[in-house]
């Protein structure tokens, strides 16, 4: 039976603890907090200090954005296209990075929500990850019975 505990819920030590479905059916309570070493959650200022500011980017810094962390705006879609980093890619063929993060910024503001809410939880499920990583609980190698998508 799954407990009566919030997911997520922060201890009084601050720490962001999730509620997870073990293998075996049962629930355990896994460390999640936000790493700040890391940057989670936080927006770059430098090329989006609207999206620091306020949560949400400014169309017009969009229209203007060239470079993008330290990479052109065309290098990253060259990166995100199907067979460069993934065989399926992250952009269609015909897709810029700035116009799908623009209609990602409108449905995030339609929602009501900022970018840092919807982060949020998957940072969680990240940290998740790397606790059990970390602990050697999981990992990110095949067993022999396994195939890969593409076999």
């Amino acid at each position: 039976m799954r407990p009566d505990l919030p997911s997520p819920l922060t201890a009084a030590d601050g720490t962001e603890l999730v509620l997870a479905v073990l293998h075996n059916g049962g629930y355990g309570i896994v460390p999640a907090t936000l790493r700040e070493q890391d940057g989670q959650c936080r927006a770059d200022g430098r090329d989006f200090p609207t999206l620091e500011a306020t949560g949400l980017h400014s169309e017009v810094e969009l229209e203007r954005a060239r470079v993008i962390t330290g990479r052109s705006a065309g290098e990253i879609a060259d990166l995100a296209r199907p067979g460069a980093l993934s065989t399926d890619g992250f952009l269609a063929v015909n897709e810029e990075v700035v116009d799908v993060l623009k209609d990602d910024n409108r449905t995030v503001s339609a929602l009501g929500l900022t970018h840092a809410d919807l982060a949020r939880p998957l940072f969680h499920v990240w940290n998740m990850m790397r606790t059990d990583l970390d602990l050697g609980r999981w990992t990110c190698r095949r067993t022999a019975g396994e195939t890969s998508r593409r076999s």
